[in-house]
């Protein structure tokens, strides 16, 4: 029989501090094993450094799943870190975004708002005839409507937190 004398080469290729294995120089070993002769059977000595070796092997085996799941696991750690980070990356572009329109559409919305109302007051001092006067006077209320309607839609996306406070006010249906 013949063995090499570095059993333990089998399971030195990797390194397990701290619990997680790291790649080293790898070292292999080769064990051969031969009966002389069809006659000869395997001493006590023989016998006990296979089962030496079979027990290395297995270890190493188990050893070497253990590492390759290992790996597998923080490849898909990595590609899933990768995926959040370009999410967060695409929500912060979206806010920017929803922010900058928000801007845009509240000044020009409520400038022409703001505009029309001022145009409307005026005409609303001179002298005009009644028929005019309710026509002036119902588009003022309407506008004024229209004003605080763009401003509620203009602030919601202020509120991030979620919470509209409520306005206690009493009213007549009727």
């Amino acid at each position: 029989m013949y063995c090499c004398s570095n059993l333990d080469a089998i399971v030195s290729c990797f390194d397990f501090k701290g619990g997680t294995p790291e790649l080293v120089d790898t070292r292999y070993a080769v064990l051969v094993l031969v009966i002389l002769s069809a006659n000869d059977d395997w001493s006590r000595n023989e016998m006990e450094i296979v089962k030496v070796v079979a027990a290395q092997v297995a270890v190493a085996l188990s050893h070497a799943t253990v590492l390759e799941e290992s790996q597998l696991m923080r490849e898909k750690l990595e590609t899933k870190n990768s995926l959040l980070q370009q999410a967060k990356e695409n929500a912060m572009k979206a806010s920017q975004a929803r922010n900058l329109f928000q801007k845009v559409m509240n000044n020009g919305m409520r400038r022409a708002m703001h505009s029309i109302l001022g145009l409307l007051s005026i005409r609303q001092d001179e002298n005009t005839i009644s028929n005019q006067r309710i026509i002036i006077d119902m588009m003022v209320r309407t506008s004024s409507v229209l004003s605080n309607l763009i401003d509620d839609a203009m602030d919601i996306p202020d509120k991030d937190e979620g919470r509209f406070p409520v306005e206690m006010m009493s009213f007549q249906l009727h």
